[in-house]
């Protein structure tokens, strides 16, 4: 079978997907055809039906509108009191999250940023996930997958420092199709400085 006959066999198999009435998680789909167009070289973009169907497929039950997502986390003494705030448009509205953690750290905080608004959101739709966590984006981009693969051990043997999160963040993920933005902090960015204060807020109103 040639790459191209591959690829439109997989092509089949996605509309069979999309046709049924069994949940699916799009991010998956996604990621299955672009390691289909990886590992199928020679199938050009514009004979590939693979990539038409992806391009005109939105996810099924959702808004076609994509989610913006705004993120950070702030922590006195890490560990220590922390905070978290998010700022989240969808569908033509704005809203802001925020909350805190007595005993915490300062990635905790970054990861529970997004958990939450991820949360906030509904399953099956597009995000996009800026933060300027270069733990998170990195965590999510390139080191979950060999994590997951070694039984959350890190490539030292060691234990990956929140599991818990690192877990749900992942199912969450899993559940949308995200893309991983990263931004550098208090560098003028007026979403993420405006997280920044939800988050230092939080710290301040909960100080003993």
């Amino acid at each position: 079978m040639t790459d191209k006959e591959r690829a439109l066999s997989l092509n089949t198999q996605l509309q069979k997907l999309l046709q049924t009435s069994k949940p699916f998680s799009y991010r998956e789909v996604v990621q299955n055809l672009e390691e289909a167009l990886t590992h199928f070289p020679s199938v050009h973009r514009q004979d590939n039906q693979v990539v038409n169907t992806l391009a005109t497929t939105s996810p099924r039950k959702s808004s076609s509108q994509e989610a913006q997502v705004w993120t950070d986390g702030a922590c006195s003494g890490n560990p220590g009191i922390g905070g978290w705030g998010a700022v989240i448009d969808y569908e033509g509205e704005r809203k802001e999250l925020s909350g805190f953690q007595k005993q915490t750290t300062n990635n905790q905080m970054e990861m529970m940023a997004v958990i939450q608004a991820l949360q906030s959101l509904p399953v099956n739709i597009r995000v996009s996930v800026t933060t300027d966590s270069q733990y998170v984006v990195n965590g999510m981009k390139t080191w979950l997958k060999g994590w997951k693969a070694k039984n959350w051990k890190k490539a030292d043997g060691k234990p990956v420092l929140n599991q818990d999160l690192w877990q749900t963040l992942d199912k969450e993920a899993s559940q949308r199709v995200i893309m991983w933005h990263w931004v550098k902090g208090h560098a003028g960015h007026s979403e993420n400085e405006r997280c920044d204060f939800l988050a230092t807020n939080e710290i301040e109103k909960h100080r003993v």
